[in-house]
């Protein structure tokens, strides 16, 4: 493929001219070449259009090789530059070539033309490309000098807000040490209020569980007496009707009935506030004994599973968790109507969990926690002991789930429940669980969910 040269030529002679063509298209140049004899028309060409060589001879009238070469570098166009000529010294060719001139070939050596030619515009690709590199770099050099004085400005001005910020922070702290004191005191008086609190919840129980052993003493000691007392006198009465064959004599026999369960109920009543049937300290013997007392007494099924090794307890966690436990029951028992209550005690997860389940009424659904007051007591156990409670249906099955975690219920310090170990007052405890007949009531206290 022919390479396309646009050539400048300088010579006044038209065959030389010619013959400098002929022998460049034979090296396969595809030319576009304009001939100039002197200096204006060789600005006009260059001013014309783009050129890729130049060659000029060294000597025509009034012009010449060095004149044309000053003519090119005023410009200041970076153009192969070669000297044709008939007739030129070493020296002169060393001259032009100090100038600036690429190279120089004579007119009966034309052979060389061709090589230089090639080698000239390599070489101006190179120097081209090297400019053209250099310009790249310079450009580059400009912005990175933009790009230098804007982060040297950033910088100034990241050390301002640095400093604003440091002086921001300096005056943070101070205040954060003016209230330092404040707040520590403060939080120290809020932990002290919330042990306060807390032991005030653990005594205010405690309080209530021996008021009521109190008044279960108090009913069987004296009213239970008294009714007794006259009970015995009724039979009397009765006998001595019934001998003189008086219509009183019925009359006193229903008296006699009401009375015997006034003081059956009395009995109960009693019991369930002075007893709190927990002999041994051990949750899963408590709750055993619960499950038989459950099905002997009111002939419904009753069963106990434990999955897991439970550990030993907190005196004051068995007593919660117990009577959760009983309070579930009764409710079954005497609201739900249910004729089988499972107790499930589980080991999962670092939790202690409780689940009473009962097959008899739904619960309501419309019912909180907080509406009724043996919910709301349930409750504030789980939750004295670090837990949970709650209340809901499951596979069709009335559940009350207590959740405890393993080590709250370790760690919590008993009450005072003299009654754990079946005394009262230092006395044995006034209602033994053989001794209670059969009733409504199971264990320790009266229910009152509605």
């Amino acid at each position: 493929m022919k390479q396309t040269l646009r050539l400048l030529l300088i010579e006044d002679s038209e065959d030389d001219a010619l013959f400098l063509i002929r022998t460049l298209r034979k090296a396969e140049f595809e030319l576009l070449t304009e001939r100039v004899e002197t200096e204006q028309e060789m600005r006009d060409a260059l001013a014309r259009q783009p050129w890729d060589f130049v060659i000029s001879d060294y000597v025509l009238p009034g012009f010449g090789g060095l004149k044309a070469l000053e003519v090119l570098q005023s410009i200041g166009l970076d153009l192969p530059f070669i000297i044709v000529s008939g007739h030129i010294g070493e020296d002169i060719a060393v001259e032009a070539m100090k100038a600036g001139a690429h190279d120089y070939v004579m007119k009966d050596h034309l052979a060389r033309l061709i090589p230089a030619v090639r080698r000239e515009l390599t070489e101006a690709e190179v120097r081209k490309a090297r400019k053209q590199a250099e310009q790249e770099l310079a450009n580059k050099a400009v912005e990175l000098e933009k790009h230098v004085t804007q982060l040297r400005a950033a910088e100034d001005e990241l050390r301002q807000k640095n400093e604003r910020l440091r002086k921001a922070s300096e005056e943070l702290e101070a205040r954060v040490r003016e209230r330092t004191s404040d707040l520590s005191a403060a939080l120290r008086e809020l932990r002290r209020q919330i042990t306060e609190r807390q032991r005030l919840e653990n005594e205010l129980l405690d309080i209530t569980e021996k008021e009521r052993a109190r008044i279960g003493l108090d009913l069987h000691d004296d009213l239970g007496q008294h009714l007794h007392g006259i009970a015995l006198m009724m039979e009397a009465l009765h006998i001595k009707l019934v001998q003189k064959q008086s219509d009183l004599a019925k009359d006193v026999e229903k008296i006699k009935t009401r009375l015997s369960k006034a003081i059956s109920y009395t009995h109960d009543l009693a019991h369930d506030m002075a007893s709190l049937e927990l002999r041994a300290k051990d949750l899963t013997t408590a709750l055993t004994d619960l499950t038989t007392h459950i099905t002997e007494s009111f002939d419904i099924a009753c069963r106990f599973n434990v999955n897991g090794e439970v550990p030993a307890l907190a005196g004051n966690s068995v007593v919660h968790l117990y009577k959760i436990a009983q309070e579930a029951a009764t409710n079954a028992i005497k609201h739900a109507k249910g004729t089988e209550i499972v107790f499930d005690l589980l080991i999962e997860n670092g939790n202690l969990i409780l689940k009473i389940q009962n097959d008899g009424n739904p619960f309501p659904q419309h019912i909180q926690v907080n509406d009724r007051m043996g919910l709301k007591i349930m409750n504030y156990r789980a939750n004295v002991l670090g837990g949970t409670f709650s209340i809901g249906t499951e596979n069709q099955l009335t559940t009350v789930c207590c959740t405890i975690p393993l080590q709250e219920a370790k760690a919590q310090t008993a009450v005072d429940t003299h009654f754990l170990n079946g005394t009262s007052n230092g006395g044995p405890a006034a209602f033994p669980v053989d001794s209670q007949p059969n009733g409504s009531r199971i264990g320790i206290e009266q229910p009152s969910l509605a």
